[in-house]
């Protein structure tokens, strides 16, 4: 049976204002609660049954919460790729990605994804989305970017699904997606002008999203709908530190 392998991505990056405020390496060693931010999501990971890699910096509270871990790069990129070889060299045939600030991220979170995604075998890559509703019935006050689309207003995870078969490819247009990440009209330019003009009228479809990253990434992509805000609601900001605080 194929291991349930997570990749946790903790790298630092420099333009990052909690990591510069608190003179951290990276916001995921931001201290919560007495517990390193990334420790919960390693926790989270680790209670639902999988193993996880952690790309990021070491700390004495997170030695238990990991199988391997490595000293992050300058790239993204890079630390995407190391995380992924691994999980590859472990056994991984389906292979959770994960961010390392989603403080409110429990086990059950992750294995109502497992679940859903068993339901697409065939899929080389699912993401999982959520409606506004979803997300501001559990996070009223959290504000999150939303993309309009003809089905309603969605915001995506971060948290994905990838299967061991599409990596070379993924890692081909991973870097592009992620420097787009922030910003939903440059994220619809990467893929192409008919989404990127049917985008800003308002009339674009989950199904045409899926169709173009599928071609993109030569696999089956599924745009997962999922009421687990968790997956998504992130510490980016002062106010969200603030909220996991409290």
């Amino acid at each position: 049976m194929a291991k349930s392998l997570a990749v946790i991505l903790a790298g630092g990056d420099p333009k990052e204002k909690l990591r510069q405020d608190a003179g951290l390496s990276s916001k995921a060693l931001l201290e919560i609660q007495g517990k390193p931010l990334v420790g919960y999501v390693l926790t989270a990971f680790q209670q639902a049954g999988f193993e996880s890699i952690l790309i990021g910096d070491d700390h004495p509270k997170l030695k238990d919460l990991y199988l391997q871990r490595y000293d992050p790069q300058a790239s993204y990129l890079e630390n995407l790729r190391q995380g992924l070889e691994m999980a590859i060299a472990l056994g991984a045939e389906k292979i959770f990605i994960s961010t390392c600030d989603l403080f409110w991220l429990k086990a059950e979170d992750i294995l109502a994804l497992q679940k859903a995604a068993q339901a697409y075998p065939q899929a080389g890559f699912i993401y999982p989305i959520m409606t506004r509703q979803m997300v501001e019935k559990t996070f009223p006050e959290q504000k999150r970017s939303y993309a309009k689309l003809k089905e309603g207003e969605f915001t995506g995870a971060s948290v994905v699904v990838v299967d061991k078969n599409i990596i070379p490819q993924l890692l081909n247009r991973a870097e592009q997606a992620y420097q787009s990440r922030k910003s939903l009209i440059a994220f619809a330019m990467l893929l192409g002008f008919k989404i990127s003009l049917n985008f800003l009228l308002k009339r674009l479809s989950i199904s045409q999203v899926e169709g173009r990253i599928g071609t993109l990434l030569r696999a089956e992509v599924k745009a997962l709908l999922v009421d687990r805000p968790a997956l998504a609601i992130d510490v980016d900001e002062l106010e969200h530190l603030n909220a996991a605080q409290n």
